[in-house]
């Protein structure tokens, strides 16, 4: 539900809210956790071992 001020009718209106899109519900893990795994070719995390 969508609140706002109508300023034509001087009161706070209720209206439901219209998406454009379906809603998605994105699983990405934190960018403060770092994954487990080391990349190919990564020659700087295989130094830190």
């Amino acid at each position: 539900t969508e609140v706002r001020y109508d300023e034509v009718e001087k009161r706070v209106v209720y209206e439901p809210v219209k998406l454009v899109q379906e809603y998605r519900q994105f699983d990405f893990m934190s960018p403060w956790e770092g994954a487990e795994y080391i990349l190919p070719g990564d020659d700087k995390a295989e130094g830190a071992k």
